[in-house]
């Protein structure tokens, strides 16, 4: 009796019957629990005094230790007994006189949790360390092993863990029946997908039907380790049934749980039999077979029918599931730890408080959680121990975040039970819905994220100074987002204004799933998540709810879910994907062993595992052998026709197949192949064997195993035999986001689908390496390349090399570049695996808008990098249009609408009826009361009109999503304006498609989804590039025009023709009377008339020695059998830089030749241009040095001669020097002139330098047969900083070749950074950039006469070096080129300091496989200060001061300053107008200095 007043009795009663079955605890040798069936009793290993003891050996360095045990009981051996008595365990020393106690069964623990059978024997000798010894010993089931015997496993903190394996310890329950396995080490548990009628909102799993006809349609019901939960649909079900099927007005028991769940003889794989179901023939009752699969982290997954026998006797279902997987134990940080195998979310203690000294490492195991803190404050006993806690947490949905409870106090130890939600895991919810009526299946666990993925994301855009974030997940809750609530499956966040976009939570829940998503037309679905935060809707408090709806979308590749609106606590979020698709299943009629997925078009080929030899199993003592897509000479033939598969007996074929061989996909995940024999005509029957492709990205070779053999009953025996094969091939693409949110960037349209892209390549390594890439997409098939979902490929040295596999996302970086990296590819070296890092860079230039081509940049060990300039990947723009038009501002594409207005549209929901127009007023009778031409959108209920919108035509463009927005309709619930919104979407085969419904906002905003072609860009965009495999590549991208076209004028004298011309991609569309097709990349204006003659389809490709560009699909010939094309030869021409196409021949007005004699043409790694003009090939850029050339030319004086100088002109010859006319370049002495060569105008573009060559210069004097020659590198350098004049470098007397630096910003492409941002400052090293001179610095491990000297530029290119021969562009050169400036500075944020990575073209002489490359590392030092500066005629005395300035390019002399100022550790530095002082803290510092200073002189 707990307590008794006002005729109320409370009586608590504290017994083990109301433990949880998965944690029981006993202080005797036995559990027994009648409520729960199980009974354990260990005393049947207990020893009396006459029986031998039980011993476990253990060794510690050279100590060996032996243990005498016994179970519940006393021993006596060892003698370690004292006046206590009850020791139980007992250590002692060999050879020693050392005998412990290492724990007594007085106050012994039998402890069964969820499948672990503990005893734990506490209270022996003290340790050293304070604590009490303590043995613990875990008993392991074995039916076979008898009684057993202890095994010594380790020990921590002076406890002893002992493993025991006996068969007393096998669980016993009611006719044997658990839902777990258990196979020596490993253990699985199936209970979490069992499904219990008295458990809120529980329902019955549902399974997919992969293999029925439409017209035998069915719905399977089933439930794990127990019997059908009869409610909704499955009330008719057999009480006893554990599965059962409805369908065709009959309901029928599949099987009954009278069996536990067993380990396949092969491999993990579970299988569950269902037996003693409804009678499917004399004698014979209908069997259920699931085979479970591990897949970790999917819990939502359905079980999917794969067979049905022909006799209708056995059903085989195979279910990939979570539960499956081996269970396991791990530990977590930060209060939080995560089941690594189940992917069952985080268990997550951070409400909780803290008990003593701060831990917050917590560790699971098959469900317990256990937290200690140690080292508290210390007893006053005389070891002086350290108090500690320990923390049980137990599982409650219903505690809430609950309360700790205080047990007992064991030997310095405080134990806590603590009861919480937060200790449970999360639950499982089947993510697939059934169609009642139809039986159509949709199944959204593809979208759903666990282990090692990344939450979806959704951005709110409409108010660009108040932009949100959304994490979504689908069917289960969060990934780890740091401030969310753990249950929550959607959480939004927002962003700081500070300059950074950090982010911040908004609202922490905005919903948690419960239930399965529900349909709400064909192809359309809802999931709505509720009990979110807490929300306030028109003055009434209330929770948050999200509701996704999923609208089919088939082929348009991974999506995200897109943000529609939040009003009144409720989020609603549109979603168009596959996976809201219908289940449906297609088969390779053909034969041709491929087969297309019906939503993706992604193409299963499985042709690559056809091999000479087959397949070979032997199992149940048979060998079986099968071929794929091939076939087997050791199956011979029947009829004449070669056979795929068959069984040996005494190696001669029986059993043989390949009659017929479907091969049969379903969107469901389902690859098989099925080949059967000839019709045996008495029965009816033939062989069959079925081959069930399993996707393994690491199955290399391929492995095939047996997994079930049926034999039939008649007098002929037929097979049925079922096979799994794994392989890489049957691995659909991985579903990347190809976006990245936050600031908005979308590179979906460089994703490919029938040709890899094929990086430039001006590298050393060109001629003997190929790469293949794709972006956030599977490669197409390549040949050679290895199979499966591979991003990039390389044939390298003449091998084919899988490069990394498609599994990660998109990130971007400080400087706004995005990157995607591919990891896992084969192994590189002794441990590595090869990875491809892709950085796409923003080309946002006015005059390209094309996607530009990888290139590749560098190997950095065993990962290959590649830069990509594209304007996909500038950041998204969200405009607006008017007139229903709206210009896409990447493309520069405009969309055009007006085709759907002028015309009513109606659209009926559950209630209503919607009736509106597109960029005009409706023209029907509804909405009579509303201004004339002015009403675009009106909602009928009956015979009550209400105007939903007025009419506008401005369109606005998001991402590829075009809206138009009717507002300022009438009142609704008295404060609101109704108003519609409808989203236009590209589907290029609905022409113009027609509206849906998808719901009506709290706000009374009605949406509606347009999917049309007129939302699709019509024009097109090819690669622009070429690589010819034997080091050369091409690249035409800067020919592609975006304000205009290319303009060709036939000389013929039809002189009304005009031809239009675009380079890889389509026309633009120019203003005036201009027609040509939107798609059209090359158009004939003849007259009033405009002809397609042709599209971009493909890239340049090389034939006979030139670039070829096909544009094909053009309007039809004259002839009516063929569509025009346009064929464009690209001839290598370095001078051509601003050339134009020629027309050459217009055979029968249906194939049209071009020839185009262009620079562009030229291989980029010797890209030639004339006139003084050369482009970079990568990215298209312009540099033009006309402006350096002048009348008089410039001076140059030869530092080691003063009396020489060089007399020159740029791009021109120099007059009145004294040489002979068009000489480029004069050497004056007093004695003579020499031309050191003749002026010429074509420049050379290469890594980073812009190259001008005079030659033909005069004789030279080491050689009659060589002659003056001069060569000038012109090095980008800022607006503005150091000289903008020749530097005379170097002349080299044996070659008479002089090699002369020009910095100019003429050919500066692009400004590089010197600054970074720590996370609180600017960090600007601007200020080390030397204008005119440079660093130098030396090896101190080596001596000082052997070391190289390096010379240094921060942030721009050495300054010319006289008589140093430094490659021209370089910032770090040790003779040769060892860095150039590639990125502009990194903060580490591990150890603080600043980085400058220099990466440089020249390779390594000691490993010629990389390319020099340097880092300077910058390092905070404080304790240096400036002092007052001193004129040099200055009589006053030098004092300190704490600040000042110096430019350090004016100094001449670096001098000891104590002497003058009378400080220590103080430095002069003297410029020519006066001296400045410094002084450091200590010497070791003003020394440091000191040689750097040193250094820039």
């Amino acid at each position: 009796m707990s307590s008794s007043s006002n005729c109320r009795y409370e009586i608590e009663w504290v017994t083990e019957y109301a433990c949880h079955r998965d944690y029981l605890e006993s202080h005797e040798c036995k559990l027994t629990s009648d409520q729960h069936d199980i009974s354990i009793d260990l005393t049947h290993l207990t020893h009396g005094s006459a029986d031998n003891p039980y011993t476990a050996v253990a060794k510690n360095g050279r100590d060996t230790y032996i243990f005498y045990l016994n179970v519940c009981g006393e021993t006596n051996a060892g003698q370690c007994g004292d006046s206590t008595g009850f020791v139980s365990s007992c250590q002692c020393k060999e050879g020693g006189d050392v005998k412990k106690i290492a724990g007594r069964y007085q106050n012994q623990t039998l402890r069964y949790s969820d499948g672990d059978l503990t005893l734990i024997y506490p209270d022996g000798s003290r340790c050293s360390t304070g604590f009490q010894r303590m043995t613990i010993i875990n008993f392991e089931c074995n039916a076979t092993a008898g009684n057993g015997e202890p095994v010594y496993t380790g020990e921590s903190d002076c406890t002893y863990y002992f493993d025991w394996h006996t068969a007393y310890a096998c669980v016993k329950e009611k006719e044997d029946l658990l839902c777990r396995v258990t196979d020596h080490k490993k253990r699985f548990d199936l209970s979490p997908l069992t499904r219990y009628p008295e458990s809120e909102g529980s329902q019955n799993w549902e399974a997919v039907d992969a293999v029925a006809a439409e017209s035998d349609k069915r719905r399977f019901y089933l439930n794990v380790c127990h019997k059908i939960i009869q409610k909704g649909a499955a009330t008719s079900c057999p009480e006893d049934a554990a599965i059962c099927a409805i369908g065709n007005g009959k309901t029928m028991s599949l099987g009954k749980f009278l069996a536990s769940p067993q380990k396949a003889l092969e491999g993990d794989d579970l299988r569950l039999i269902y037996t003693d179901g409804e009678e499917c023939r004399e004698k014979m009752k209908v069997k259920t077979v699931i085979t479970l699969k591990c897949k970790p982290g999917d819990v939502e997954s359905p079980p999917v029918l794969r067979s049905v026998s022909s006799d209708g006797c056995v059903y085989e279902f195979e279910w990939f599931t979570t539960s499956a997987c081996v269970l396991s134990k791990t530990q977590g940080d930060e209060c939080k730890v995560e089941d690594p195998q189940a992917g069952k979310g985080h268990y997550d203690s951070s409400n909780s408080w803290n008990l003593g000294q701060f831990n917050a490492k917590l560790s699971y195991y098959d469900g317990m959680l256990q937290l200690t803190y140690r080292n508290g404050s210390q007893y006053n006993n005389q070891q002086h121990t350290l108090r500690s806690t320990y923390i049980s947490f137990l599982c409650d949905r219903q505690a809430g975040p609950g309360t700790p409870k205080f047990q007992d106090e064991d030997e310095y130890t405080y134990n806590f039970k603590w009861y919480t939600s937060y200790a449970c895991p999360e639950r499982l919810h089947e993510c697939v819905v059934t169609d009642p009526k139809t039986f159509k299946q949709y199944d959204l666990s593809s979208l759903s994220v666990s282990n090692g993925g990344r939450n979806w994301q959704a951005m709110q855009m409409s108010d660009l100074n108040n932009l949100r974030k959304y994490y979504i997940n689908v069917c289960r809750p969060l990934k780890t987002v740091p401030g969310c609530d753990r249950r929550a499956s959607v959480c939004e966040m927002k962003f700081l204004n500070d300059g950074t976009l950090s982010e911040k939570v908004e609202v922490s829940n905005l919903g948690i799933a419960t239930t399965g998503p529900v349909i709400v037309e064909q192809n359309q679905l809802m999931l709505e998540y509720t009990n979110g935060s807490m929300c306030e809707a028109d003055g009434k408090t209330t929770t948050y709810t999200t509701r996704i709806h999923f609208v089919c979308s088939s082929g348009t590749g991974p999506s995200g879910p897109r943000f529609v609106v939040n009003q009144k606590c409720i989020v609603d979020f549109v979603w168009d994907t596959e996976a809201a698709c219908a289940i449906s299943t297609v088969v390779d009629t053909n034969q041709s062993c491929s087969v297309k997925h019906p939503n993706t078009g992604f193409e299963f080929n499985l042709q690559p595992l056809a091999t000479e030899n087959g397949y070979h199993v032997n199992a149940h003592g048979k060998d079986f052998m099968v071929n794929i897509c091939g076939s087997l000479k050791a199956c011979g033939t029947v009829e004449g026709k070669a056979m795929y598969g068959c069984e040996l007996e005494d190696g001669k074929p029986v059993s043989q197949v390949g009659v017929q061989r479907p091969l049969q996909f379903s969107t469901d995940g389902a690859l098989t192949l099925t080949y059967n024999g000839a019709m045996d005509i008495p029965t009816g029957t033939e062989d069959t064997f079925v081959i069930n492709f399993v996707c393994d990205q690491k199955a290399s070779p391929p492995s095939l195993r047996l997994i079930q053999e049926e034999l039939g009953t008649s007098t002929h025996v037929t097979h049925n035999v079922f096979f799994e094969l794994a392989t890489p091939l049957a691995c659909e693409p991985a579903p990347v986001d190809c976006q990245v949110t936050g600031r908005e960037y979308d590179l979906g349209d460089l994703s490919v689908e029938e040709k890899p892209y094929v990086p430039l390549d001006t590298s050393d390594q060109a001629r003997f390496q190929r790469f293949y890439i794709n972006v956030c997409k599977p490669l197409p098939r390549v040949p050679g390349c290895p199979a499966g979902s591979l991003g990039a490929c390389g044939h390298i040295n003449a091998s084919f090399v899988n490069l990394g596999y498609v599994q990660s996302n998109l990130q971007t970086a400080g400087d706004g570049s995005i990157s995607i990296v591919y990891l896992n590819g084969d192994k590189c070296g002794t441990s590595g695996r090869y990875s491809t890092r892709i950085i796409f860079q923003c080309d946002d230039s006015p005059v390209r808008k094309t996607k530009g081509a990888p290139m590749f940049d560098r190997r950095d060990g065993c990962e290959f990098v590649f830069v990509w300039r594209t304007s996909e990947a500038c950041p998204i723009k969200r405009v607006q249009g008017e007139n229903c038009k709206v210009r896409d501002p990447k493309s520069g594409f405009e969309y055009n609408l007006t085709p759907l207005a002028g015309k009513d549209y109606e659209v009926k929901s559950s209630s209503f009826e919607y009736h509106f127009s597109v960029c005009g007023p409706i023209n029907s009778t509804v909405c009579p009361h509303g201004p004339i031409n002015l009403v675009s959108s009106c909602q009928v209920e009956g015979k009550t009109h209400r105007i939903a919108g007025i009419a506008n035509q401005n369109l606005s463009f998001d991402d590829g999503v075009i809206m138009i927005n009717y507002t300022n309709g009438e009142t609704c619930h008295q404060i609101y304006e109704r108003s519609t919104a409808i989203l236009f979407s590209c589907d290029h085969s609905k022409n113009p498609g027609k509206p849906e419904f998808i719901k009506e906002t709290a706000d009374c905003t009605y949406l509606f989804d347009w999917h049309t072609a007129l939302a699709c860009p019509s024009f097109k965009t090819t690669t622009c590039s070429f690589n010819d495999g034997n080091g050369h590549s091409y690249d035409l991208s800067s020919l592609a025009l975006h304000k205009s076209n290319w303009i060709v004028v036939p000389k013929s004298s039809n002189q009304n023709q005009r031809y239009y011309i675009n380079v890889c991609k389509s026309l633009v569309p120019q203003t005036g009377l201009w027609s040509c097709p939107s798609s059209a990349a090359a158009c004939l204006k003849d007259g009033e008339q405009y002809v397609n003659m042709g599209e971009a389809e493909s890239g340049p490709q090389w034939e006979k020695n030139v670039l070829v560009l096909k544009y094909i699909n053009g309007q039809a010939c004259p002839d009516g059998k063929r569509n025009r094309t346009t064929i464009i030869r690209f001839k290598c021409s370095p001078d051509k830089v601003d050339s134009e196409p020629t027309l050459i021949t217009a055979l029968e007005n249906c194939v049209y030749s071009f020839m185009w004699f262009t620079a562009a043409a030229c291989p980029l790694n010797s890209t030639e241009h004339g006139d003084c003009k050369v482009t970079n090939p990568a990215t298209g850029h312009l540099f033009d040095l006309n402006a350096l050339s002048r009348t008089g030319g410039y001076t140059v004086y030869d530092p080691s001669a003063h009396k020489k100088m060089f007399r020159l002109n740029v791009c021109g010859e120099i007059a009145d020097a004294g040489c002979a006319p068009g000489t480029g370049v004069c050497i004056k002495d007093t004695q003579a002139a020499v031309s050191a060569g003749k002026a010429a105008r074509k420049l050379v573009y290469k890594d980073q330098v812009v190259e001008l060559s005079y030659e033909d210069g005069d004789a030279c004097p080491a050689g009659l047969s060589q002659k003056h020659k001069s060569i000038f590198s012109f090095v980008c350098k800022s607006d503005g900083e150091g000289t903008d004049r020749p530097v005379l470098v170097f002349s080299d007397e044996d070659t008479c070749t002089h090699f002369f630096s020009w910095h100019t910003p003429l050919v500066c492409e692009e400004q590089v950074k010197c600054s970074v941002w720590n996370g609180t400052n600017q960090i600007d090293l601007s200020p080390l950039i030397h204008l005119t001179g440079y660093y130098k610095a030396i090896d101190e491990d080596v001596d000082r006469g052997n070391s190289p000297n390096f010379y240094i530029n921060i942030c721009q290119p050495l300054n010319p070096i006289p008589n140093v021969k430094c490659p021209p562009g370089a910032a770090v050169c040790m003779d040769p080129d060892i860095g150039r400036i590639t990125s502009p500075p990194r903060f580490n944020n591990i150890n603080n300091e600043v980085e400058i990575t220099f990466n440089s073209s020249t390779v390594c002489a000691s490993d010629r496989t990389l390319n020099y490359s340097s880092k300077i590392i910058f390092t905070c030092q404080k304790g240096v200060e400036l002092v007052r500066g001193v004129k040099r005629n200055d009589t006053a005395e030098a004092s300190t001061l704490p600040q000042g300035t110096i430019n350090l390019n004016q100094c001449v002399d670096v001098l000891d300053g104590e002497s003058r100022t009378g400080q220590k550790h103080s430095l002069c530095i003297c410029t020519p107008d006066r001296d400045h002082y410094i002084r450091a803290e200590s010497k070791e510092i003003i020394h440091g200095t000191l040689k750097v200073m040193e250094g820039r002189l």
